[in-house]
C-alpha cells in the first residue's frame, strides 16, 4: 500500500479520536445576529449554556443554574423544592407575579444522561446511583437539555423586567428528568386542587437550537390551535420553526401537566424506572387532572439512530452520549426559539386566557383549531421549515400519546 493511503487512514484516525474526546469548554458564538439586542441576547442564551454544561455532573449543573439565575438578577426569585429520597438533585422555581389570577409555566429540565447499562441500573433506583454513574457520561448534555435552561432562563429576565404582565409566570427547572420526569411528576403532586385550576398553559422546552435539525413545536402534544399560532408567529419573525411528533414512549416534563393520575402516574413509574417504579415516592400523592401544554424540540429528535441507542444502551445517538455537545448548538435557532416563544408569551399576556382569536373551547385540551384553519395531513407526514413569505402550509397531527 502506498505511502499516501497510510496518511489518510492517520489523519481519519486522529479525526476520530479528536471527536471522542469530552470537552465542555466551548468557542460558541452568535453568528448571523440582525440587531445588536438580537446578538447581545443570543450571547446571554450562550453564556446560560456554557454555566450549565460547565457545572459537570447533575448537581453541580444545577448549582451552575442557581448561579446563572443570580448574574441575570433573578436569584431573590428563585425557591428549591426536594424531589425525593433518591437523589440530591432539587427543583429551581422562578416565580414571576402578574396581576392575572392565571398561571403560566415554562418547563425545562438541567440535567443530562447517557444510556448505558449503569444508567439503567440507577434508573431502577428511581436514579439514587446517578452522582456514582455520572461519572460515566461523555455527554455535555448541551443540546439536552442545556439548551431549555438556557432559553427558559432568558424568557425569565424578559418577562421580569415587563411591568405590564398579566399572568403569573412559573419557571420550573427540573432535576431527575432523565430518571423518568421524577422532578415534575413531584411539582405537578404537591400542586394543590386550586393551583392546579390557576395553570392556563405549560410551555416545554427540550432540545432546541440543534445544529443538525430546526426547531419544531410538538403537534400530537400541542393543541392543534397553539401549534397554528406558534407557525404563523415564526413566519411572521422570519424564522424557521418545523412540527413534529414524539413516536411511542418517548416523553418530556410536559407529560404530568398534561394528564395525571395515580394509575398514569404509577404507569410512568413503571415505564422509565422498572420495578423502581413500585417504589413510594412523593408523586403518587397527585389528583387527577388534565391540562393544555406545548413543547418545543429540535426537529425528528427521536430518529430511528436514537431509538436503538437507547434499545442497545450504547450512546451513539445525537443525545444521551458523547455526540451531544456543545459545538452542535446552532445559536441563530437557539435565539429563534426564545424569540418565538417571547413572542407568544406577549401576545398571551396582553390578550389573556379570554377572547383569543386563535383558540376557542373545545374538548378535554381545552381547544381546537378554528374552522378556517383547519389542518390536512401531508404526505411527508412533516412540516418542514416555515420562513417568512411562505404560507402556511397543511400540518400533519399524529394520534393522542400520553
Amino acid at each position: 500500500m502506498s505511502r499516501r493511503f497510510w496518511r489518510k487512514i492517520g489523519a481519519v484516525a486522529l479525526a476520530l479520536s479528536a471527536g471522542c474526546v469530552h470537552t465542555p469548554r466551548s468557542n460558541l458564538q452568535p453568528a448571523g445576529a440582525d440587531s445588536g439586542a438580537e446578538a447581545a441576547r443570543t450571547r446571554s442564551l450562550l453564556q446560560s449554556v456554557q454555566s450549565v454544561v460547565s457545572g459537570g455532573r447533575n448537581y453541580g449543573r444545577m448549582k451552575a443554574v442557581l448561579k446563572r439565575t443570580e448574574e441575570l438578577g433573578l436569584g431573590d426569585a428563585v425557591t428549591q423544592q426536594r424531589i425525593g429520597w433518591f437523589t440530591r438533585q432539587r427543583n429551581l422555581i422562578v416565580e414571576i407575579p402578574g396581576t392575572a389570577d392565571e398561571i403560566v409555566y415554562i418547563v425545562a429540565h438541567y440535567d443530562k444522561v447517557d444510556v448505558n447499562p449503569f444508567t439503567l441500573a440507577s434508573n431502577t433506583l428511581n436514579g439514587a446511583l446517578d452522582e456514582l454513574v455520572s461519572l460515566t457520561y461523555g455527554s455535555h448534555g448541551a443540546l439536552d437539555n442545556a439548551t431549555g435552561v438556557a432559553v427558559a432562563l432568558e424568557l425569565a429576565a424578559t418577562l421580569l423586567s415587563d411591568p405590564n404582565r398579566r399572568p403569573t409566570y412559573r419557571i420550573l427547572l427540573t432535576g431527575g428528568e432523565e430518571a423518568g420526569l421524577q422532578g415534575s411528576r413531584v411539582h405537578v403532586a404537591k400542586l394543590s386542587a386550586a393551583e392546579k385550576k390557576r395553570i392556563a398553559l405549560v410551555i416545554n422546552i427540550d432540545c432546541v437550537g440543534a445544529a443538525f435539525k430546526p426547531n419544531c413545536v410538538t403537534a400530537h402534544i400541542t393543541p392543534d390551535a397553539f401549534v397554528q399560532k406558534a407557525l404563523s408567529t415564526a413566519n411572521r419573525l422570519g424564522m424557521e420553526l418545523g412540527v413534529g411528533w414524539l413516536p411511542f414512549g418517548v416523553s418530556s416534563d410536559f407529560a404530568p401537566f398534561r394528564k395525571n393520575s395515580f394509575a398514569r402516574e404509577l404507569g410512568r413509574g413503571l415505564m422509565f424506572n422498572g420495578l423502581g417504579g413500585l417504589l413510594p415516592k412523593r408523586s403518587w400523592f397527585t389528583s387527577s387532572h388534565t391540562g393544555t401544554v406545548v413543547n418545543f424540540s429540535a426537529c425528528d429528535l427521536a430518529s430511528p439512530s436514537q431509538l436503538l441507542s437507547t434499545a442497545v444502551l450504547i450512546p451513539f445517538g445525537r443525545i444521551h452520549g458523547p455526540r451531544d455537545r456543545s459545538n452542535r448548538i446552532n445559536p441563530r435557532r437557539l435565539y429563534e426559539a426564545y424569540a418565538i416563544i417571547r413572542e407568544l408569551l406577549r401576545e398571551k399576556g396582553t390578550q389573556g386566557t379570554e377572547g383569543h382569536a386563535w383558540i376557542e373551547p373545545h374538548g378535554p385540551l381545552g381547544y381546537r383549531l378554528p374552522k378556517r384553519h383547519a389542518a390536512q395531513s401531508d404526505s411527508s407526514g412533516m412540516l418542514r421549515g416555515l420562513q417568512s413569505g411562505r404560507t402556511a402550509p397543511p400540518i400533519f397531527l399524529a394520534g393522542p400519546v400520553d
